[in-house]
């Protein structure tokens, strides 16, 4: 069955268009911020857990942590190449 193209299916296909465009619209207005709202609190609860782990420590006492000093060993740092400046002729 073939359609042929008209003034009539060419206003049905824009009409279609522009419903799913608002429907999309309608959906998202109300679908984002439901989302939004569950992450933002996943993340404050994420961010609690993580703040009550650290309160074994006493109020007024200061832990400070800081990673080891990696030492540079010299016999691991590569060999030494000794270079010259090579002078190169200009002639204009």
């Amino acid at each position: 069955m073939l359609f042929e193209a008209g003034y009539i299916s060419l206003i049905r296909t824009i009409l279609i268009f522009i419903g799913i465009y608002y429907a999309f619209k309608f959906i998202f207005r109300f679908l984002v911020p439901i989302i939004l709202q569950r992450f933002i609190k996943k993340q404050a609860s994420k961010f609690s857990n993580n703040n009550t782990s650290n309160s074994n420590y006493r109020t007024g006492e200061v832990h400070i942590k800081t990673p080891p000093k990696n030492h540079a060993n010299p016999k691991d740092l590569g060999d030494y190449v000794p270079y010259e400046e090579v002078e190169e002729n200009k002639e204009k």
